[in-house]
């Protein structure tokens, strides 16, 4: 340890000025940058669609009933890390670890939508990029999406339809969110219901 400050090219601490002590922490500084580029990048992980899963122009995985998407974990990589809050999994606490591949389809069966954030990693903590995995479940697309917002309390979202039969969809969907957040009954919804089947 005695040695580090003359291999930084400095002479003893004893001598420093606070302008050499700037200096000693540059070069740390620089010789950790230095490390953390030599360290080794993953690939990232392979995405293959099963069924008729296919990807937009938008980059956007497109799922009807029975389709999935198989994330699969590329070689020299050991771990699959995935977030399903909008975080990055390098850095969170709730990342889920697996070995092996991950099959994406009962993480999107209520939903309309599905982000999820992924990194690969090994045994030595090295990372692979961020890989951000979008999906559309088709058959649930126009349906009301109940999120929580720490602002807002709950929050409900929904793709816009783009014809008459989503239209209706949609307003299905809200229609069954009311009688689950007991705005409305369930005789109610049925009839309402009704109304919208007869446009």
């Amino acid at each position: 340890m005695k040695n580090i400050p003359l291999d930084f090219g400095l002479e003893a601490v004893a001598e420093w000025t606070s302008l050499r002590i700037k200096d000693y922490v540059a070069k740390w500084e620089q010789a950790k940058t230095i490390i953390e580029s030599a360290g080794i990048t993953l690939p990232k992980a392979e995405i293959v669609g099963k069924g008729n899963a296919v990807q937009n122009e938008k980059g956007i995985w497109e799922l009807n009933e029975g389709d999935s998407i198989e994330v699969k974990l590329p070689k020299g990589a050991t771990m699959l890390y995935y977030c399903l809050n909008g975080e990055d999994p390098k850095g969170s606490e709730q990342a889920k670890r697996i070995q092996g591949s991950l099959t994406v389809k009962e993480q999107l069966k209520e939903k309309s939508k599905l982000e999820i954030y992924i990194r690969t990693g090994d045994n030595e903590g090295n990372w692979g990029d961020l890989t951000t995995l979008n999906i559309v479940n088709k058959t649930k697309q126009y349906n009301i999406s109940v999120e929580k917002d720490k602002l807002f309390g709950k929050m409900a979202t929904f793709i816009f339809p783009e014809d008459l039969m989503g239209f209706i969809a949609a307003m299905k969907s809200l229609i069954r969110n009311g009688v689950k957040q007991k705005i409305i009954t369930e005789e109610q919804a049925n009839k309402l219901e009704e109304i919208i089947e007869n446009i």
